[in-house]
Protein backbone atom coordinates (compact mmCIF):
# COMPACT_ATOMS: atom_id res chain seq x y z
CA UNK A 1 0.00 0.00 0.00
CA UNK A 2 1.51 3.37 -0.67
CA UNK A 3 1.03 6.46 0.76
CA UNK A 4 1.03 10.02 -0.09
CA UNK A 5 1.93 12.61 2.28
CA UNK A 6 1.87 16.35 1.42
CA UNK A 7 2.93 19.46 3.08
CA UNK A 8 0.58 21.84 1.09
CA UNK A 9 -1.00 21.80 -2.25
CA UNK A 10 -0.73 24.51 -4.13
CA UNK A 11 -2.01 25.33 -7.72
CA UNK A 12 0.21 26.70 -10.58
CA UNK A 13 0.64 29.92 -11.40
CA UNK A 14 -2.12 31.64 -13.55
CA UNK A 15 -4.22 28.35 -12.22
CA UNK A 16 -7.17 29.00 -9.43
CA UNK A 17 -6.96 25.94 -7.10
CA UNK A 18 -10.81 23.99 -7.52
CA UNK A 19 -12.72 22.26 -4.38
CA UNK A 20 -15.39 19.33 -5.78
CA UNK A 21 -18.93 21.24 -5.60
CA UNK A 22 -19.96 20.33 -1.78
CA UNK A 23 -17.02 20.57 0.07
CA UNK A 24 -16.20 23.73 2.57
CA UNK A 25 -14.14 26.16 1.28
CA UNK A 26 -14.28 28.19 4.82
CA UNK A 27 -15.69 29.24 7.54
CA UNK A 28 -16.36 32.00 9.84
CA UNK A 29 -17.53 32.34 13.35
CA UNK A 30 -19.11 35.38 14.84
CA UNK A 31 -20.09 34.97 18.97
CA UNK A 32 -22.11 37.71 20.97
CA UNK A 33 -22.27 37.75 24.57
CA UNK A 34 -25.53 39.34 26.75
CA UNK A 35 -28.60 40.41 25.84
CA UNK A 36 -30.20 42.27 22.74
CA UNK A 37 -33.48 43.75 24.09
CA UNK A 38 -36.34 44.81 22.35
CA UNK A 39 -40.28 46.21 22.43
CA UNK A 40 -40.40 46.78 18.46
CA UNK A 41 -42.35 45.27 16.08
CA UNK A 42 -39.50 46.03 13.51
CA UNK A 43 -36.83 43.67 13.09
CA UNK A 44 -33.16 45.07 15.33
CA UNK A 45 -29.77 43.65 15.05
CA UNK A 46 -28.71 40.38 17.46
CA UNK A 47 -25.51 39.93 15.58
CA UNK A 48 -23.71 39.65 12.79
CA UNK A 49 -20.98 37.90 10.55
CA UNK A 50 -18.90 38.72 7.47
CA UNK A 51 -17.41 36.26 4.64
CA UNK A 52 -16.18 37.01 1.08
CA UNK A 53 -17.13 33.91 -1.00
CA UNK A 54 -14.34 33.17 -3.44
CA UNK A 55 -16.65 32.58 -6.35
CA UNK A 56 -19.59 33.51 -7.39
CA UNK A 57 -21.06 29.75 -7.50
CA UNK A 58 -20.41 29.26 -3.79
CA UNK A 59 -23.49 28.85 -1.29
CA UNK A 60 -22.94 30.33 2.34
CA UNK A 61 -24.34 28.10 4.96
CA UNK A 62 -25.99 30.71 7.69
CA UNK A 63 -26.07 28.73 10.80
CA UNK A 64 -27.50 30.71 14.41
CA UNK A 65 -27.32 29.24 17.81
CA UNK A 66 -29.04 31.17 20.57
CA UNK A 67 -31.77 31.55 23.06
CA UNK A 68 -34.79 33.55 23.00
CA UNK A 69 -37.06 35.35 26.06
CA UNK A 70 -40.00 36.92 25.73
CA UNK A 71 -42.98 37.84 27.72
CA UNK A 72 -46.63 36.40 28.36
CA UNK A 73 -48.45 36.27 24.85
CA UNK A 74 -45.69 37.26 22.90
CA UNK A 75 -44.61 35.95 19.45
CA UNK A 76 -40.44 36.10 19.28
CA UNK A 77 -38.90 35.83 15.89
CA UNK A 78 -35.88 35.80 14.01
CA UNK A 79 -34.59 36.21 11.08
CA UNK A 80 -31.35 36.20 8.60
CA UNK A 81 -30.74 39.55 6.68
CA UNK A 82 -27.88 39.89 3.63
CA UNK A 83 -26.97 43.13 5.21
CA UNK A 84 -28.05 44.62 7.48
CA UNK A 85 -32.04 44.43 9.33
CA UNK A 86 -33.20 46.52 6.47
CA UNK A 87 -31.65 44.88 3.84
CA UNK A 88 -32.60 41.24 1.93
CA UNK A 89 -34.24 39.34 4.56
CA UNK A 90 -33.10 35.46 3.78
CA UNK A 91 -36.06 33.53 3.36
CA UNK A 92 -39.00 35.76 4.09
CA UNK A 93 -40.85 32.33 4.47
CA UNK A 94 -38.26 31.30 7.04
CA UNK A 95 -38.80 33.60 9.72
CA UNK A 96 -38.81 31.08 13.10
CA UNK A 97 -41.40 31.99 15.29
CA UNK A 98 -41.75 30.92 18.65
CA UNK A 99 -44.59 31.09 20.88
CA UNK A 100 -44.70 32.29 24.93
CA UNK A 101 -47.26 31.53 27.30
CA UNK A 102 -46.29 31.97 30.77
CA UNK A 103 -46.05 35.01 32.94
CA UNK A 104 -42.47 34.68 33.78
CA UNK A 105 -41.16 35.05 30.15
CA UNK A 106 -39.83 31.77 28.70
CA UNK A 107 -37.16 31.14 27.22
CA UNK A 108 -36.24 28.91 24.45
CA UNK A 109 -32.87 27.46 22.71
CA UNK A 110 -33.23 28.48 18.86
CA UNK A 111 -31.16 26.97 15.83
CA UNK A 112 -32.14 28.80 12.68
CA UNK A 113 -30.18 27.36 9.43
CA UNK A 114 -30.29 28.33 5.69
CA UNK A 115 -28.48 28.36 2.90
CA UNK A 116 -28.11 31.23 0.89
CA UNK A 117 -26.52 31.92 -3.17
CA UNK A 118 -24.68 35.03 -3.01
CA UNK A 119 -24.00 34.91 -6.53
CA UNK A 120 -20.79 37.57 -5.96
CA UNK A 121 -17.23 37.16 -4.72
CA UNK A 122 -17.46 40.84 -2.72
CA UNK A 123 -17.69 40.27 1.07
CA UNK A 124 -21.28 39.57 2.45
CA UNK A 125 -22.55 40.26 5.96
CA UNK A 126 -25.10 37.99 7.43
CA UNK A 127 -27.43 39.99 10.29
CA UNK A 128 -29.66 37.85 12.69
CA UNK A 129 -32.81 40.39 13.17
CA UNK A 130 -35.28 39.93 16.25
CA UNK A 131 -38.55 41.36 17.00
CA UNK A 132 -41.46 41.35 19.31
CA UNK A 133 -45.13 40.09 17.62
CA UNK A 134 -46.72 42.60 20.25
CA UNK A 135 -45.92 46.19 20.62
CA UNK A 136 -44.41 47.07 23.91
CA UNK A 137 -44.16 43.25 24.54
CA UNK A 138 -40.30 42.59 25.27
CA UNK A 139 -38.10 40.19 23.73
CA UNK A 140 -34.65 39.15 24.65
CA UNK A 141 -32.01 37.60 22.54
CA UNK A 142 -28.98 35.72 23.96
CA UNK A 143 -28.29 35.43 27.80
CA UNK A 144 -25.25 36.29 30.35
CA UNK A 145 -24.28 32.76 31.03
CA UNK A 146 -23.22 31.42 27.47
CA UNK A 147 -22.16 33.01 23.94
CA UNK A 148 -24.43 33.24 21.01
CA UNK A 149 -23.29 32.04 17.79
CA UNK A 150 -23.52 33.06 14.05
CA UNK A 151 -21.77 30.36 11.77
CA UNK A 152 -20.90 31.27 8.25
CA UNK A 153 -19.89 28.61 6.00
CA UNK A 154 -18.89 29.00 2.33
CA UNK A 155 -19.63 25.68 0.13
CA UNK A 156 -18.08 25.12 -3.28
CA UNK A 157 -21.01 24.92 -5.83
Amino acid sequence: MSTLEVKAIQAPTGYKLAMPAGHIIQVVHAEHFGFVSTTSTSMVSAMTGTITPSSTSSKILLMCCGQLQATHLTDAQIKFYRGTVSGTGIPSSGVLVNNFMSDNGDTVNVSYHWVDSPSTTSAQTYTVGVKSSVSGQQVKFGNTTAKDSLILMEIAG
